[in-house]
């Protein structure tokens, strides 16, 4: 995208923001996301280059995928696991993570409100493991939800988080 115009209307009335960090041994970089469905614009920085591109909500979600996962170490979808604690192999597996990728998302749900979301993906010889907290609105007691994910459910899970999800209070 090289109309700055377009570059600052894309930014300023997006629906979604998102940051992903991505670490990858002792290099780690940012991609900043700004998504108005079926759009998203990206915006990569090289130094004091910044870098847009717009994609598709599944392009967008693609790119993500690729940067969680740079070696193709997804394998088959997992179980969910669901508990004050990680699994107890999660920990140890983490150990040996190539790649982490955290993902925070913010989305305007509605004129005055948002919700914000913040996950992790780490890949390496154990294959991906998606990763997120959740706290009781009633209670504020934490539960971490983690699952292995193939490629496919990789990309459908960052696709729904750059789409804006939109999560009803029970």
């Amino acid at each position: 995208v090289e109309d700055l115009a377009a570059v600052v209307r894309l930014r300023t009335t997006a629906r979604v923001v998102a940051i992903a960090d991505v670490l990858e041994g002792s290099e780690q970089r940012s991609v900043y996301l700004y998504g108005s469905e079926p759009s998203v614009l990206e915006e990569t920085v090289d130094g004091t280059d910044h870098a847009f591109t717009l994609r598709t909500v599944e392009g967008a979600a693609r790119g993500l995928s690729d940067a969680a996962d740079p070696r193709g170490r997804a394998g088959d979808d997992g179980p969910l696991h669901l508990g004050a604690a990680p699994p107890p192999e999660l920990e140890e597996e983490l150990k040996t993570a190539e790649t982490v990728l955290r993902l925070y998302v913010v989305v305007r749900s509605g004129e005055d409100e948002v919700q914000e979301f913040s996950i992790s993906v780490a890949s390496g010889p154990f294959g991906v493991w998606f990763l997120s907290g959740h706290a009781d609105p009633a209670t504020g007691e934490q539960e971490i939800w983690a699952r292995r994910l193939g490629r496919a459910s990789l990309d459908v899970a960052f696709a729904e988080l750059l789409a804006g999800p939109v999560v009803e209070p029970a």
